[in-house]
């Protein structure tokens, strides 16, 4: 939108999108689209909605481009679903479907590998040197409190298993950290030893679990009080986010360009 109607509606865009102060407004490109299109971002509560339109911040323009993807996508599988009997039967394309599953020659990542790599008393070294912000955030979490809910387990916990972390060793680590908090070893051997095999495909389904990727924890539903899940960067209010950033010892020039990012 211009900025005659950005100004209009700024104490609008200002109450109605969290985190966002008039002056952010300012600062901060907005886009109109369909209350279609931002149903996901409605039921947040995370938009301006104005006569059947979703004033959009420019933070949040991914979720818009993921549904719009997805909705295209969905139709044109249903499309190729629908014409792959016709295509089959066509000689000339059956060499071309037939190595289509062999195509991509980049890294697989759903191998597990290098597990036994790390060491248990290398995390917390490991923690501030090369961890992403938000495993260093759940990790933190986790040292202070003793615990983390099942969001943070999951997430955390998969992460771990990714860079090495083998099931005995996870099994150790989580139960030790457990015990410190309120959790006695009875309890942690029958209620969450069980979660930590099943991540490692040794329960239930025997699904070996990857771990999360960047978008599936940006798009995973926010933390809410007493939650350490998520992205940081996209779920944090911007003023924790620069306060933590600056505990972290990250230069302000950093931490501007972080925040002109966002």
């Amino acid at each position: 939108i211009g900025e005659d109607l950005k100004n209009e509606l700024a104490n609008e865009l200002s109450v109605s999108t969290p985190g966002f102060s008039l002056t952010k407004v300012k600062e901060q490109m907005f886009y109109k689209v369909g209350l279609a299109d931002a149903v996901d971002l409605f039921r947040a509560r995370r938009v301006f909605i104005k006569d059947g339109f979703a004033y959009v911040p420019f933070k949040e323009i991914d979720v818009i481009v993921l549904n719009n993807y997805r909705t295209k996508l969905s139709k044109a599988l249903a499309l190729t679903a629908r014409s792959l009997p016709s295509i089959q039967s066509d000689e000339r394309l059956q060499p071309l479907l037939n190595h289509l599953s062999h195509s991509y020659v980049g890294p697989d990542y759903s191998i597990e590998k290098n597990t036994g790599k790390i060491s248990l008393d290398q995390i917390d070294a490991l923690s501030v040197k090369s961890f992403p912000l938000c495993m260093r955030q759940l990790h933190r979490a986790l040292r202070d409190s003793h615990h983390l809910r099942h969001g943070g387990r999951m997430q955390y916990g998969l992460f771990l298993k990714g860079i090495g972390l083998t099931l005995e060793q996870a099994l150790e680590f989580w139960k030790k950290e457990f015990i410190r908090g309120k959790v006695d070893a009875d309890k942690f051997d029958k209620g969450y030893a069980y979660s930590i095999r099943h991540n490692y495909g040794k329960e239930g389904k025997r699904t070996d679990y990857t771990p999360y990727s960047c978008m599936k924890i940006i798009m995973s539903n926010p933390p809410s009080q007493g939650d350490y899940h998520g992205c940081p960067f996209r779920h944090s209010d911007p003023e924790l986010l620069k306060q933590k950033l600056q505990s972290y010892k990250i230069p302000p020039s950093g931490i501007t360009q972080v925040r002109h990012i966002l």
